[in-house]
């Protein structure tokens, strides 16, 4: 290329110092000759031959100059790297031809990070809830109902009160759903929370369900509680009083009121809950894994009832 910008040169007769200035004077005097001479119709094929030749000699030249320009610029801009310009320059030849392939491979290498990441913290989980005994009891709380002392709202301080209270068992694991109660005005902001209980009964079925006076009611016309049959009541209560601490709900399929739960409200048990309470209703879910020990559960609210 610079052996033909050397004979463009030679070929105008113009130093390889000429200005830009004269260059673009010589330039627009051939334009103008040439259009002259098409305009007087004197042309000849020499001349338009001479004429394409020297206006190739012309875009070499001013092609030679802006390529030099924009060098020089280049330079000047990576002058700040030092002695590392040309690596600096070939990296920024690198991202703006490889752009989209460099963003696209970090996007995939963050993917795989997270969720390499993702699935470390999963195996973690998993190896510490294998290292746990089985779960004795799963209890939900659901009703007007609010934890205290429980910072990270996991439920521990309940859990390791209700296994205070029942030594024999190893691990229970306590949810509590707050629902507002019937008075409180909320609407549709009830309605939420009552959606959002359902939800979590269906994906995490509890033992036994601590209820108030409110929510008791729409779980026995749910079918989600267990009926509590007299062999059971008379076994747990024996010659002491049950009024007041069988609570009954309506049964939407025969129309009678039967019991499903065990009023705790006034026991040692519910004072040593760490929980903001109005009623406490303990009843059975219908699809109890751990029936048995659900009913254990209603056998000591029974026999403490009223103990307060």
């Amino acid at each position: 290329m610079k052996d033909e910008v050397i004979e463009a040169y030679k070929l105008l007769g113009l130093p390889e110092d000429v200005t830009k200035e004269e260059v673009n004077r010589r330039f627009d005097l051939l334009l103008k000759r040439r259009k002259s001479a098409s305009g007087s119709g004197t042309a000849e094929s020499g001349s338009s031959q001479a004429y394409e030749d020297e206006m190739k000699a012309y875009r070499l030249i001013l092609d030679d100059w802006a390529r030099t320009e924009t060098q020089e610029a280049e330079n000047k801009r990576l002058a700040k790297w030092g002695r590392f310009a040309g690596t600096a320059s070939k990296l920024e030849d690198f991202f703006r031809l490889y752009k989209t392939h460099v963003l696209v491979t970090v996007a995939i290498i963050a993917v795989l990070i997270a969720g390499g990441v993702a699935l470390q913290n999963h195996l973690e989980e998993k190896r510490i809830e294998a290292s746990l005994p089985p779960v004795d009891l799963n209890i939900m709380f659901i009703g007007n109902y609010m934890p205290e002392n429980d910072p990270n709202g996991d439920g521990q301080p309940l859990e390791e009160a209700i296994l205070k209270a029942f030594p024999d068992w190893r691990r229970v694991e306590v949810q509590t759903l707050y629902i507002p109660s019937s008075n409180s005005g909320g609407g549709a902001g009830d309605m939420a929370y009552t959606q959002k209980a359902v939800a979590e009964l269906t994906a995490s079925p509890p033992d036994l369900l601590v209820l108030d006076k409110d929510t008791l009611p729409w779980l026995a016309q749910q079918g989600g509680l267990e009926l509590l049959d007299e062999t059971q009541l008379a076994k747990w209560f024996g010659s002491g009083s049950r009024d007041g601490h069988v609570r009954k709900a309506l049964n939407v399929k025969d129309g009678i009121e039967h019991p499903y739960g065990i009023d705790f409200t006034d026991s040692a048990l519910a004072s040593a809950l760490p929980l903001k309470h109005a009623e406490l209703i303990a009843g059975v879910y219908g699809g109890a894994s751990n029936k048995e020990k659900a009913f254990q559960f209603l056998e000591r609210c029974a026999a403490q009832a009223g103990s307060n």
